[in-house]
């Protein structure tokens, strides 16, 4: 095997292979070896004593004595072409990288089917949560109605901590950062996009939809306020930032966006840097899978065990491999919604938002008082009539 990245996920991805070095042996039936490591800088957290290292990422990729590849650099170009270079080689390849998947999938997963190679992601979704293996494999005969969830560990942290300690956003995301829970250039977690690349792998995989990302619409939390949380929770409600998707007559939707939730809903009481994903099948009904979502080893206690099942390591069970689709699935494009303050989850469609003939001040913000200096944005105390829904997206 060998490693791409030592960051965050690579060095913690290092460190759980060697820990557990003879567990991990006796239930692969064989010893998983790391040849080679690629890294820009040492972590000082890994011992690399004895493993060959470089700092040339395709030097791994063109190793002929590695089978498999684990790319861990992150990013859109260089991990495309480190990808596709060990798939030209002959090597399978691991990934956490949601964005490369997201984005460049389609590509990836043509090369591997032509040189009869796997590529295996199943940690580039929510963490410690399987919920790739489970789509596959669990609801394997069910026909899946529709998929919702916290899938990004940061803005869970975000919104759990302003909720429970009255913070404010930016104060608690300076603490996420501090932690290593977010990135220096947290965008991609507050802004929806790293939630919006996973739902987009998540339909693909449950609807049997080629990888659309450019069609999903995305909404972050980076305008959420304390007052937002505040009124929400005054109205019975959690606010959490859900990535949904369904089927529709039209075709698929894909959202990202901060929604109400009441507060005895399962989704509502999941915190911190936890995941926890829905998923309506036909056959089995509503199920739900929970687990970390955040932090540098829960993304390797997922597709690690993906590293010894890959052919020719020993005999395949299952994989995370490439996708099959029909040329005619489509996700149908998100360009004409627009914000709605007031979207809320309701099961089993999941997502509603108050019908426009409900009072305006339901359906938006109002202004504060001008005595108190700038306007700013606040959500009426009153109560919504209850069963007042509206089935289209805002």
């Amino acid at each position: 095997m060998g490693i791409c990245g030592l960051g965050t996920v690579g060095g913690g991805t290092f460190n759980v292979l060697t820990r557990n070095a003879d567990e991990i042996a006796r239930r692969a039936g064989r010893p998983i070896v790391i040849e080679q490591v690629a890294h820009r800088s040492l972590n000082p957290e890994c011992d690399l004593t004895g493993i060959k290292t470089t700092t040339d990422v395709f030097e791994v990729a063109r190793n002929p004595d590695i089978d498999v590849v684990v790319e861990l650099v992150g990013g859109y170009e260089l991990a495309r072409e480190l990808v596709l270079t060990a798939i030209a080689n002959g090597k399978h390849v691991v990934t956490a990288n949601k964005a490369l998947i997201a984005v460049h999938g389609n590509e990836i997963f043509q090369a591997a089917h032509e040189q009869g190679v796997i590529v295996a992601f199943e940690g580039a979704v929510a963490g410690g949560v399987p919920v790739i293996k489970s789509l596959r494999e669990g609801l394997g005969a069910n026909r899946i109605e529709w998929v919702a969830g916290i899938i990004n560990g940061t803005g869970n942290y975000i919104l759990t901590h302003m909720r429970s300690e009255g913070r404010a956003f930016e104060d608690v995301l300076a603490e996420a950062q501090a932690l290593g829970y977010a990135e220096a250039d947290p965008t991609f977690d507050v802004e929806g996009i790293d939630a919006a690349h996973k739902l987009t792998i998540l339909a693909s995989i449950a609807f049997g939809v080629p990888l659309q990302f450019e069609k999903a619409y995305t909404e972050g939390i980076s305008r959420v306020t304390f007052d937002d949380v505040e009124q929400a929770d005054n109205l019975g409600y959690t606010i959490k930032h859900l990535g949904i998707c369904k089927r529709t007559d039209e075709g698929l939707e894909l959202r990202v966006h901060p929604t109400l939730i009441p507060k005895e809903r399962l989704l509502a009481n999941v915190h911190g840097v936890k995941n926890a994903i829905a998923i309506m099948g036909d056959a089995v009904g509503p199920t739900l899978y929970y687990g970390a979502g955040a932090g540098a080893e829960p993304p390797h206690r997922r597709w690690s065990p993906t590293c010894w099942t890959l052919p020719g390591i020993s005999p395949p069970t299952t994989t995370t491999g490439c996708p099959t689709w029909p040329s005619s699935a489509l996700v149908t494009t998100t360009a004409a919604c627009r914000s709605c303050p007031w979207r809320i989850s309701s099961p089993p469609t999941t997502c509603a938002c108050w019908r426009s003939t409900v009072p305006a001040y339901w359906h938006g913000w109002r202004p504060s008082s001008p005595s108190r200096g700038s306007p700013s944005r606040r959500w009426c105390r009153r109560r919504p009539p209850k069963g007042n829904w509206c089935r289209s997206f805002c």
